[in-house]
């Protein structure tokens, strides 16, 4: 019931904009949109499947990888762990959702190369955690997506990372974000 809470809200404010019905006008040029709610929540419902079917597959992979790889392993899971949190419906940025397809499979990827490339998944997980930290962004953070972009980057080149991620990037994304904390 709360997924389904978090669907109707998601798509509500996107298709109605419900601050916006004030008058019968807003509310009729609302009723009329009335379809195109009923699509977005099916496709955010199709989204949420696909996102949690490969969820279970990769808590499966995660599983029988742990004893070999324990720290790639804990990185992993604590990325989807966030990337999935019990609130990502209402969280990730609608500029984001199309690409959390991409950072899963960029997930799947980085778990098929893992036996084969230790060193250079040890390697990529230290470029990430000297810039943020261990702790994963939140996903309302700016960074976060950055940081995101950034794994697609470094994990699975050929799912083509979006915005020139970089450590730099990532670092200007959470300097910014910090001294807006501090204001």
């Amino acid at each position: 019931e709360t997924l389904a809470q978090a669907v109707v809200r998601r798509c509500a404010d996107e298709i109605f904009e419900p601050p916006a019905i004030r008058s019968r006008a807003a509310f009729e040029a609302a009723v009329a949109r009335r379809t195109d709610f009923s699509l977005r929540a099916q496709q955010v419902m199709d989204d949420l499947a696909d996102w949690f079917g490969r969820a279970v597959h990769l808590r499966g992979r995660l599983k029988e990888l742990q004893r070999a790889f324990p720290e790639a392993i804990g990185d992993a899971r604590a990325q989807l762990d966030s990337l999935l949190a019990e609130d990502c419906v209402d969280t990730i940025p609608s500029a984001h959702w199309a690409r959390v397809t991409i950072y899963l499979q960029a997930l799947e990827r980085r778990l098929e190369r893992l036996a084969n490339k230790p060193q250079r998944d040890a390697q990529c997980q230290q470029q990430i955690h000297a810039v943020r930290g261990k702790e994963a962004l939140p996903l309302n953070a700016a960074a976060r997506w950055i940081e995101e972009e950034w794994r697609v980057a470094l994990f699975a080149q050929e799912l083509k990372a979006q915005g020139g991620p970089s450590a730099a990037t990532l670092q200007r994304a959470l300097s910014a974000s910090a001294a807006q904390s501090a204001r």
